[in-house]
């Protein structure tokens, strides 16, 4: 961010390019610019770095953790406890997070056929935060002038800026704060049962049950400003500051949200050989899970049961640890849907090669020690977040069913120099069908809108990848790996909006693309203002969009759509991991490629965008051409 001198400086230049015959220091003098340089009078000429006032240079976390165990040889158990802390961004800062959590697992053998486990965990989470929401103290941050004090000379709180508010305040808990606690408790008790006499055959049964419970308490109250009006000063010569309150009422708001599933799940399993080297493994089971979610405020309540039951299977099939194969299918149920959409199967395939293994490789290919192939396609189902699409519609469809994921993934694992380098490839490509959406335009007279139908489709493709070296030196081993993916979605379908031009419909764009006015220069002069079609007020200096349909006009036809978002396409992560002597050490760091910054304030674009206005009540959104750093997008709201 510029600091006071260079922003003084820059309204000075905006000032003479409006108005040049009135001269370059039309807001600020020489002499006020060489105040916020050196810093002679902090009070009438400040020069503040906000982020260096709001955000710390690092913030501490810690973690804890003990941990029992032991096996007398008919019961094993383990318990262990942790805590972890972690401090906020902010200084003084009113965001802190903390989490505790205890675990234990028993494992008894009731005879040699007969093995009952039971496993309990619980957490408790604590989210502090300020009342004021994150994004907007980094907006007004973003926002805040350099010319303007975050803490008097003094130590009391500066004025308020946009909307009365200040950064460094808001960020503590002056203004109130919002806390959230979280307690989750998970149960889970299973029986496995070996039949005597039929080897391999095996009965298997368990019960859980999940807990969740979070509560929400929100406090927003009255905090002081000083204002100072730069004239008045007291008998000793000190600025004479105005208290202001910022905020008028103390308010207080809770909720809390519970969920419950409690689920049955019960399968028969056998496994068995055969020719010496091929092994096949057969299972079938039945799953129900039954719950109930919770919510209420201070003024609502409400409780909706949930209900799914399933069938599932599989069979598998290895051969001489060179092939493996499995087929597996699940028949579920939800009770979101209506009678006759409740179930839908959803099969999957998979297959894996170790040909590493094989005779003609074996001993022939030195370097490489490991090589895995494999590949796998099924589909899977999905009834998230539908109830408001089924039940709470003024016209709900009773025909929705289950959206439908089909996924085909392959790819291969590699070792070389006795696995000292490792490599993971993997290739995906997914299609997300009946996905449940509106008919866009349509609606039943009296302003009905149409009820949500299965029509959507997606897809997403792409690939993975890691590359890691293992080694050690004495009792020290250490990893370095290097991991990166790539994906694109396009919709294949949806009902796009009658009448709408073909450049502006999302079919054949990515997920939240959107829509854009092209740049294509700039107005030079007077002269080229008359040439070509511009927006009302355009004076030379300003932006040249394209006249996409050559109407002789720019509004919102001439918008085009664009795939460019704050979504990375290609994203990385780079972990580097030493141990020895009992100590360990992890660094890493993440790089993203294909992201895209969209500023979304006229007023955080500050002198760029003093002249620039809507057009046609639209966004305006600008692609500058950028040579040698790509393309900057500027969306103006």
């Amino acid at each position: 961010m510029a600091d006071a001198e260079t922003y003084a400086t820059m309204l000075n230049e905006i000032s003479y390019y409006n108005n040049p015959a009135f001269g370059r220091n039309q807001r600020y003098t020489v002499e006020e610019i060489q105040k916020y340089r050196d810093g002679s009078d902090p009070w009438l000429y400040p020069n503040t770095d906000w982020f260096k006032e709001v955000i710390k240079p690092f913030s501490f976390q810690t973690s804890n953790n003990i941990s029992v165990s032991g096996n007398s040889g008919k019961i094993g158990y383990y318990f262990s406890m942790g805590a972890l802390y972690e401090d906020g961004n902010y200084k003084k800062s009113a965001t802190n997070y903390s989490q505790y959590d205890i675990r234990m697992n028993i494992d008894a053998h009731l005879s040699n056929n007969i093995q009952l486990t039971l496993d309990v965990s619980g957490q408790q989470d604590d989210s502090h935060y300020s009342s004021i929401d994150a994004a907007d103290i980094y907006r007004y941050l973003l926002r805040s002038k350099p010319t303007m004090p975050a803490y008097w000379p003094n130590g009391l709180p500066g004025p308020g800026l946009e909307y009365g508010n200040n950064p460094a305040v808001i960020s503590t808990d002056a203004p109130g704060y919002s806390k959230y606690t979280t307690y989750n408790l998970q149960t889970k008790a299973g029986l496995a049962i070996n039949i005597p006499r039929i080897k391999g055959l095996s009965v298997n049964a368990f019960v859980s049950s999940d807990l969740i419970n979070i509560s929400h308490r929100r406090l927003t109250r009255p905090c002081y400003l000083y204002n100072w009006d730069g004239v008045n000063y007291d008998a000793d010569n000190k600025p004479v500051l105005i208290k202001m309150q910022q905020g008028s009422t103390t308010i207080i708001a809770t909720d809390e949200q519970k969920e419950h599933r409690n689920t049955y799940n019960a399968f028969l399993a056998y496994e068995f050989s055969f020719s010496g080297n091929s092994r096949v493994s057969l299972k079938t089971g039945y799953e129900t899970q039954i719950g109930k979610d919770w919510f209420s405020n201070d003024s609502f309540s409400s409780a909706v049961g949930r209900r799914r039951m399933g069938y599932y299977g599989n069979i598998g099939y290895s051969c001489s640890d060179r092939y493996q194969a499995e087929f597996a299918w699940k028949y579920d149920g939800s009770d979101i849907f209506s009678k006759g959409h409740q179930f839908g199967l959803f099969p999957a395939l998979s297959v894996g090669w170790r040909i590493s293994n094989e005779r003609f490789w074996k001993g022939k290919i030195l370097f490489m020690d490991k090589m895995d192939i494999r590949a796998s396609i099924g589909q899977t189902g999905s009834d998230r977040n539908l109830t408001d699409l089924v039940l709470n519609q003024s016209l709900p469809n009773p025909n929705i069913t289950w959206e439908t994921a089909t996924q085909f993934n392959t790819g291969f694992d590699a070792g070389f120099l006795n696995n000292h380098i490792t490599l993971s490839v993997d290739y995906f490509y997914h299609i997300r069908s009946h996905i449940p959406l509106q008919l866009n335009g349509s609606s039943i007279p009296g302003g009905i809108t149409l009820p949500f139908e299965n029509i959507g489709k997606v897809k997403n493709k792409g690939f993975e990848f890691t590359l890691g070296y293992h080694g050690h030196a004495n009792e020290w081993h250490y990893e370095l790996a290097v991991n990166g993916s790539y994906s694109k979605n396009t919709i294949l379908y949806m009902d796009e909006t009658p009448g709408l031009p073909v450049y502006q419909q999302l079919t054949g764009h990515s997920v939240g693309s959107g829509l854009y006015y092209e740049s294509i220069g700039v107005f030079n002069d007077a002269a080229s203002l008359m040439d070509y079609p511009r927006w009302n007020g355009a004076i030379p200096g300003d932006i040249i969009f394209n006249d996409v349909n050559s109407d002789k006009v720019i509004n919102g036809l001439d918008r085009v759509r664009n795939d460019k978002s704050e979504v990375p396409l290609l994203q990385g992560y780079l972990p580097v991991l030493n141990s020895g002597n009992g100590i360990f050490t992890c660094f890493s760091m993440k790089p993203q490629v294909g992201l895209f910054i969209l500023v979304r304030n006229q007023e955080t674009l500050g002198i760029i965008t003093k002249n620039m206005q809507k057009i046609d009540g639209h966004l305006n959104i600008l692609t500058i051409p950028a040579p040698g750093h790509g393309t900057v997008i500027i969306l103006i709201g």
